[in-house]
């Protein structure tokens, strides 16, 4: 649910980037959904057995092409941004609608890569376009502690789809009243 959260304030924050319609913005959030569905197979390979799934069971309100990018997005969620991109490429979707497929699939794989510990670490994202970059200012329940490599990794695919660099400013965790040791004087750490 977070990946698909995330996925979601992506999607609408970058609208003016991606130019992408809302209609197939619910297919990311499907595919935010279902991306690790796999794993009930086994984990190795997951990306390939949700892309199985997806594209082979029948979920109701998806049409056949509808279900075929959600299971294109979810086999591409892994791996790296230019295998993706080729197996993107290599489908059987119209030109355009691979175009869209793609910069989908770039979204979905940040979203993934700021829950990796499937902790819902993340609690808000916020956008904001700097120049060439996308600065993604994160509220984390607790603590500043991520993935950056792997951040760094999936977001290959962002900045060959957009052009655009990625940036990440992390919030020190929010306060809860049960922590008598937490400051009102936290300042946000910069990475």
């Amino acid at each position: 649910e977070n990946v698909r959260q995330l996925a979601r304030a992506l999607f609408h924050q970058l609208r003016d980037v991606h130019g992408v319609s809302d209609d197939r913005g619910v297919l990311l959030e499907v595919a935010a959904l279902l991306h690790d569905v796999g794993e009930v197979v086994n984990q190795r390979g997951h990306h390939k057995h949700s892309e199985y799934m997806i594209r082979w069971g029948r979920i109701p309100g998806l049409d056949d092409q509808s279900r075929e990018i959600v299971a294109l997005m979810v086999r591409t969620h892994r791996k790296e941004g230019a295998r993706s991109k080729q197996l993107i490429n290599e489908s059987a979707l119209p030109k355009e609608l691979r175009s869209q497929v793609r910069k989908l699939t770039a979204l979905l794989r940040v979203a993934d890569a700021l829950d990796t510990d499937h902790r819902s670490r993340v609690e808000q994202v916020v956008c904001t376009r700097m120049g060439d970059a996308i600065v993604l200012d994160l509220v984390v329940r607790d603590g500043p502690s991520r993935d950056d490599a792997k951040l760094l990794r999936k977001a290959d695919l962002f900045r060959e789809e957009f052009n655009l660099d990625l940036r990440v400013t992390v919030a020190r965790p929010l306060v809860t009243p049960t922590e008598p040791s937490a400051s009102a004087n936290n300042l946000p750490i910069v990475s």
